[in-house]
């Protein structure tokens, strides 16, 4: 081979190369980023449902159908449970935890009932008065 000719092409391989290597590197990069803004986290998920989510006056079986819907099958049932329980009032949450079901649908079924009872049952009094006989 001609030694000009040599040169010619050894310089173009070496541009070649380089041009290669900072592509790699710049792919790498987009690569990395795309990953960071698009595929959060568990737990960035997680967060992300519990601000943006709202039970509102949705029935308590409806609300954690919506939550499995939102989790699809990125999360273990026991992560929708955990969610769905911070969402509960306190004492929703302390009657269901006291009840000692573990089972999630029947701890929704339990909660929904325990809710309904709560809402027909009012504020009821009983006021106690003491007959005096000696009177």
């Amino acid at each position: 081979m001609n030694i000009y000719r040599k040169s010619a092409i050894l310089p173009r391989s070496a541009i070649t190369n380089e041009v290669s290597r900072s592509f790699d590197c710049q792919d790498r990069r987009f690569k990395e980023t795309f990953i960071e803004r698009h595929y959060l986290n568990e737990n960035t998920r997680l967060e992300k449902i519990l601000t943006n989510f709202y039970m509102g006056n949705r029935r308590l079986p409806e609300f954690y159908r919506n939550l499995l819907m939102l989790g699809g099958s990125n999360f273990i049932p026991e992560v929708i449970k955990k969610l769905w329980f911070k969402k509960l009032s306190m004492s929703l949450s302390v009657a269901l935890i006291g009840s000692n079901v573990k089972n999630i649908n029947e701890l929704v079924k339990l909660s929904d009932d325990f809710r309904e009872m709560s809402n027909h049952s009012g504020a009821h009094t009983l006021a106690v008065t003491s007959s005096d006989t000696n009177n």
